[in-house]
């Protein structure tokens, strides 16, 4: 834990001001956006650490691709790119999904899948919530980014639970 920290806690150091300048770029100036983009990027490299593998690429690299994906999900909300009315109309997925298939689904979660998906995922199949709720829970997190992940995390489960 404390190696987790360090390395991104010197890597926020060195970097942060950068890293806002290139957000400022990308949001025409804005720098309350830049650096909540900025911010949210360290966030997320502390949360996803454990996936980090300093033997594929550096930290930096690692890094720069969650930046690129924090400023891209901004840029959508800020834009209005992403439509809430129809995350609403898709289809509900836990149509048919007995509560032995939700069990097996909490088991599955809670080895596999980290935060903040899994809670996602639970938000969804236990809490019944849609998609635009989730986005509000999990702040930032749009509700095609919600979508994405309860569509992913079903088309997997679905083919480790009929295996």
């Amino acid at each position: 834990m404390n190696k987790r920290n360090n390395i991104v806690e010197d890597h926020y150091k060195k970097n942060f001001d950068r890293y806002v300048k290139i957000a400022k770029g990308r949001f025409n100036g804005r720098i309350h956006i830049s650096e909540d983009a900025v911010q949210d990027s360290y966030e997320r490299a502390l949360t996803y650490f454990s996936c980090f593998d300093p033997e594929k690429r550096d930290f930096s690299t690692w890094f720069n691709t969650i930046f690129n994906n924090c400023v891209n999900d901004l840029r959508q909300l800020d834009r209005g790119l992403v439509d809430i009315e129809k995350i609403e109309e898709l289809p509900d997925l836990t149509v048919g999904i007995d509560d032995e298939i939700k069990r097996d689904i909490k088991l599955y979660v809670d080895k596999f899948v980290p935060y903040p998906k899994g809670d996602v995922i639970l938000c969804y199949f236990y809490r019944g919530m849609t998609a635009k709720e989730i986005s509000f829970l999990f702040d930032r997190m749009s509700p095609t980014n919600v979508w994405q992940i309860i569509s992913r995390f079903r088309k997997d489960f679905i083919q480790e639970y009929t295996q």
